[in-house]
């Protein structure tokens, strides 16, 4: 939404330590893909998070992120996108920010 472009900002983070394998080559394929195609679904992810935080609350060490984590894939989850992917909640900050993430051309994966 700041006007910067996706691709010069994908180019930009995968040069440098940001990079892994997550974001040169899911990335491309999943979250700036116009299909994105599904594969952990965000259902399960907040059933194992549900669980992780059940089981840290007894050990009462706090889960600051983990939290913060769940109630986000909620809201996506509330938006009808439960049986999506993982990474569909970028669609949550996406409708947030009027904005849509993808390349013209996806970048090759190398």
């Amino acid at each position: 939404r700041a006007g910067l472009d996706t691709k010069t900002m994908y180019d930009v983070l995968t040069s440098g330590s940001a990079e892994s394998h997550i974001l040169s080559s899911y990335f491309p394929r999943v979250v700036f893909s116009e299909e994105r195609p599904t594969g952990f679904s965000l259902d399960f992810m907040v059933k194992d998070l549900d669980l992780f935080l059940s089981a840290a609350n007894k050990t009462e060490v706090p889960m600051f992120l983990s939290g913060a984590v769940r109630q986000v894939f909620r809201l996506a989850q509330g938006q009808g996108l439960g049986s999506r992917d993982s990474c569909h909640v970028v669609q949550v900050y996406e409708q947030t920010a009027g904005v849509r993430l993808k390349f013209d051309e996806t970048p090759s994966a190398e």
